[in-house]
Parts: C-alpha cells; structure tokens; sequence
C-alpha cells in the first residue's frame, strides 16, 4: 500500500503549485513558480513548456472534454489555453485582485469558477466574460483546489467555513457549522456528500 510505481519526474521550472491531469489519463499538466505551465505525458516525457505570465503559477483547471486548460496566477490574471499547443484563446482575465489561488470548471464547462483574496467569480469560459462578479467571503482565501461545483452546474462549494452558494445568482445558500476555517473540502457526487477538513 502507498508504493512509489514510478521514479519522480524532474522539470527544471522550479516549484510546482498545482496540477491537472487529462480526462484521458495520458497527460498531466504543472503549474510552477516561474510562470509556466509544462505539459508531460505519462511516459515521463515533456512535450511543452508554456510562458504564462510574471508571476507564479498558483492553480490549474482542465475542460471536461481536456480540450482546453486554464491558469490562475498570483498577480491575478487567468489565462485560457489550447491543451494541445498552449496557445492563448481568449483575452487574459483581469481579476484585479491579488493571486488566483484556485480555478474550477463546471462539470458543463460552460463557466470557470476562480477564488482568492477572499472572493469568488465566475466566467464564461468561451469569451472570459464575468457572469457572478463577485461572491464575498467571510475572511481569509480561497485556497488552491478548494472551489468545488455540484453535478448539476448549479451550486459551488468552497473551504472557508464550508460554504455552498448557488452558481447563477452568487448567493449564499447554506453554511455548515463550523467556527475556523478549513483548509480542504470534497464532494462525494454519488452519495451526495460533502468532506472537509481543517
């Protein structure tokens, strides 16, 4: 139980923050300190290295289809890519806010969900536009890989203080109870069950 299968991978692209792997399996995205996103397959090899902006790489999302991959960085911006050449196909988000600490795709993938300095937005994925402008939270971050969506598109749920909030109308739906905040959730779909931990 717990075996190393394989030898770790080494890049050169300094610190990884955040990974995505294709629905596929057969390729694994990370994101890194520099600024880039390198693309490996899973026979070890690097089949790309991409600029993304100054500032590091925090967080990572990938379409459901693995068509498209999108970056969250800490000097704010979101960058939606082709998976295959990383090219850049829609105009940089500006969130003007410090650090993207988390992006998700709806289950759809017809919107983008980003959270940090203590708020969350959501995108429409295809132009960039802002459709939930601005989701408070009650202190603190959204932290890396902790924006969840509901099999259904029509919630979010997110770590600080266990929160859901519906996904149209950016509101506050139900909050558990729990008095510090957390610092990892997940969502069992099958037995409708949220997990958190902090």
């Amino acid at each position: 139980m717990g075996y190393l299968v394989e030898e770790p991978w080494q890049g050169d692209c300094g610190s990884i923050n955040a990974l995505a792997l294709s629905p596929d399996g057969t390729t694994m995205a990370c994101g890194n300190d520099h600024g880039s996103v390198q693309q490996w397959d899973t026979d070890e090899e690097i089949k790309g290295v991409w600029a993304t902006v100054e500032s590091d790489v925090a967080s990572l999302s990938r379409f459901p289809c693995g068509d498209h991959i999108t970056s969250g960085s800490v000097d704010g911006t979101i960058l939606i890519r082709n998976s295959d050449n990383g090219e850049v196909e829609v105009d940089p988000i500006e969130r003007n806010q410090w650090l993207v600490n988390s992006v998700a795709y709806s289950p759809s993938g017809d919107r983008i969900a980003s959270g940090g300095d203590g708020t969350i937005r959501i995108w429409d994925s295809e132009t960039g536009e802002p459709l939930v402008s601005l989701i408070e939270h009650m202190r603190g971050s959204v932290s890396s890989i902790i924006i969840l969506w509901s099999s259904d598109d029509s919630k979010l749920y997110s770590d600080n203080f266990a929160r859901v909030f519906g996904s149209v109308s950016g509101t506050q739906l139900h909050r558990f109870e729990n008095d510090k905040p957390l610092h990892c959730v997940a969502l069992s779909f099958k037995h409708n069950v949220l997990a958190c931990v902090g």
